[in-house]
């Protein structure tokens, strides 16, 4: 799965809208985890200045 690469600030601005632990976040982030919160992450993230690149496995 690939990487979504935020802006400084986005990480805590998802921890406080969507209430989701930082290790999740990260995780979600990182492609590591393909649950439902972590797609919600993810497309919030995407929908607020995220870039996804390819991750290099």
């Amino acid at each position: 799965m690939s990487k979504i690469l935020v802006e400084h600030g986005l990480k805590m601005k998802i921890h406080m809208v969507l209430g989701y632990s930082r290790p999740t976040i990260n995780e979600a982030l990182a492609g590591r985890s393909e649950t439902t919160i972590a797609r919600k992450i993810r497309l919030y993230a995407l929908r607020n200045g995220g870039v996804e690149v390819p991750n290099n496995n």
